[in-house]
């Protein structure tokens, strides 16, 4: 018995870990809308596909009767649209949205890189209608010869306008594994903001609204809910019900019923109740992330790509359509981003986060042109004609696919530049997390190399003004350096590196990364190593030797395969992660009489 119950534990905790991989979880979805796309347009399994997604369920007494891949995009993507509802609530209560004036910038990118895509479909859409084959006004679909009236083309103007946060952050983890935390925090700002106006979207131009007492329902639903998941034991069975009713509500009312998922989860506590270690929101999010990643969306992405083609071929490419978006998503996105963080904080006077500039956001910028999950529902929404909806789906894949390569070349580190280069001596920081001002902070290194031994110069920024400070100046000690002591801010750093064979660099680089995946985390959210080494000891050792492997407080965790590593099993506070190392310092000194110490840093209150 108590096999089966650590086997499923098991099995449930390597779920969750695929889940919260950016990476893992991002290449499962392309996996599945790519499969979609196949199976609905192979002769031989297009029949079959066909059947399937157009079989319809029903749910008597109502007017729910849908095509199963209608009930994966309205039912199914519910489940995403919840988490996306209680991850705001925390946002807006004590995340990134809870000081507008610190969230400004991202804030005021994720309006421009809506604004922008629009205005370069619909630009696009009217020169082909203007100058293409066809009457003026009208546009030809390349591969049917379908003639289309630039109105109808003009509906999916708001396709481009939302970014898939999930599949961003895969291919920037894909590219870039140590990606500084101020590109991410940037990233995830925008996106939560761009959710919420994606959201808005549906509500306003794709509902059409029934009669109005089913809005009472609605409302009677949200404050049941509101009540319930207040209450200190809460009723699980009670809750769901109320949820699917709020679903069922919002259908019949001519709202998309996925707004539903929103909805309650706006209205779940985001502050510890109760005594509670953590707010409801952070934790039911946390709880559903899996079924969000690893269910919803990948179904929902096999259906929604899983549009049958009557001629597949490169021409589709050349489709005014397919055209439109590809510029929209990839060109306009990016360039909506940028210019309004240009003009906010060269023309506007605000700040963007220390020691990040605007064209440090490029890459970040390019991947928000990755459409995918929510651009898909508004494809679907947006058009009515079977056709267009097929192709515009189409176009946010091909466009996405591309967005995400263009950000991937962008997002070249430090060290693969370096032996790209031919220059040597930066192999050990392959992989290290973090930048290069706070690696020279805290000396970091690996494998027996360290900054110090390539730092000649660094300009840092004291009190009494800049400064430049030899490598002995520096005074690089074990993790630590002058700047911390002095408080100073590291500006800029010169490196002397060796000419040595790009071959070989590589090599060493990826025998480093290759034992860094062996021993180390890095399918987890961590800062590194947690603790400084003891002198005579290992740190990961004391806490294995103390029992600490696995202790959790919150969402942080001691890593279960390397003691010395503090991961992010999902939503982890910083309240969460200072508390777990006070407990791992207070049980390595009983146990062992060796006190450790942090080798992260907290910056701020």
């Amino acid at each position: 018995m108590a096999t089966t119950a650590g086997a499923k534990k098991g099995l449930w905790s390597t779920i969750r870990r695929i889940a919260a991989s950016d990476r893992i979880s991002g290449l499962i979805m392309l996996g599945f809308a790519l499969t979609g796309l196949v199976l609905a347009n192979l002769p031989a399994t297009a029949h079959a596909f066909e059947t399937v997604a157009e079989t319809h369920l029903f749910i008597p007494y109502t007017n729910l009767d849908l095509p199963i891949g209608h009930w994966a995009q309205d039912g199914l993507l519910t489940i995403f649209f919840l988490t996306v509802g209680l991850e705001l609530k925390q946002e807006l209560t004590t995340g990134s949205l809870a000081n507008p004036k610190a969230a400004a910038v991202p804030m005021l990118c994720a309006v421009g890189g809506m604004i922008a895509p629009p205005i370069l479909f619909l630009a696009v859409t009217a020169l082909f209608s203007q100058l293409g084959p066809g009457e003026p006004g009208t546009l030809i679909l390349t591969t049917t010869g379908s003639s289309i009236p630039f109105s109808e083309m003009s509906h999916g103007w708001a396709v481009p306008t939302a970014t898939d946060i999930a599949f961003s952050l895969a291919v920037l983890a894909l590219f870039a594994k140590a990606l500084p935390g101020s590109i991410r925090a940037f990233l995830m700002t925008l996106a939560t903001v761009d959710d919420l106006l994606a959201i808005i979207l549906i509500a306003v131009f794709f509902s059409s609204i029934n009669a109005w007492y089913w809005f009472i329902g609605i409302a009677v639903c949200a404050a049941i809910w509101a009540y319930l998941v207040r209450l200190k034991k809460v009723p699980w069975i009670a809750v769901g019900i109320v949820g699917i009713l709020a679903w069922i509500m919002m259908f019949e009312a001519g709202v998309h019923p996925t707004l539903a998922g929103v909805l309650v989860g706006l209205l779940t506590p985001s502050r510890e109740m109760h005594g509670e270690l953590s707010p409801r929101a952070e934790r039911y999010a946390n709880k559903l992330q899996p079924f969000s990643a690893l269910l919803a969306l990948p179904i929902f992405a096999l259906f929604a790509t899983g549009v049958h083609f009557e001629s597949m071929s490169p021409l589709l490419l050349a489709s005014p359509l397919v055209i439109a978006l590809i510029v929209a998503l990839v060109v306009g996105k990016p360039l909506g981003i940028i210019t309004t963080a240009w003009l906010s904080t060269h023309v506007g006077g605000l700040k963007m986060a220390k020691g990040l500039r605007v064209r440090d956001m490029i890459p970040a910028a390019v991947a928000c042109g990755i459409g995918f999950t929510v651009s898909f529902l508004i494809a679907s929404l947006a058009y009515k004609n079977a056709e267009l909806s097929a192709e515009a789906r189409f176009g946010v894949l091909v466009a996405s696919l591309i967005a995400a390569a263009i950000s991937g070349v962008l997002l070249s580190r430090l060290a693969v530049y370096a032996q790209q280069a031919g220059l040597a001596g930066l192999e050990f920081a392959h992989g290290i997390p973090g930048s290069l001002g706070g690696a020279v902070c805290m000396n970091a290194g690996a494998y027996g190399g360290e900054m110090r031994q390539v730092v000649t110069e660094v300009t840092a920024l004291y009190p009494d003004g800049i400064r430049r400070l030899t490598g002995p100046e520096a005074a690089f000690a074990y993790r630590h350096s002058r700047f911390l002591a002095d408080g100073a801010v590291v500006l800029g750093a010169v490196v002397r590196l060796t000419p040595d064979d790009p071959a070989a660099i590589r090599a060493r680089m990826d025998d480093l990364m290759a034992r860094r995946k062996a021993s180390q985390p890095l399918e987890w959210p961590s800062a590194g190593s947690t603790f400084k080494r003891p002198e005579g000891y290992f740190a990961g050792t004391l806490i294995d030797q103390t029992g600490l492997k696995g202790l959790t407080v919150g969402g942080a965790q001691v890593s279960e395969k390397h003691a010395g590593f503090v991961i992010n099993t999902g939503n982890a506070t910083c309240a969460d992660v200072q508390e777990l190392i006070r407990r791992v310092q207070e049980a390595v000194y009983r146990a062992h009489g060796v006190r450790l110490e942090p080798e992260v840093r907290f910056v701020g209150e």
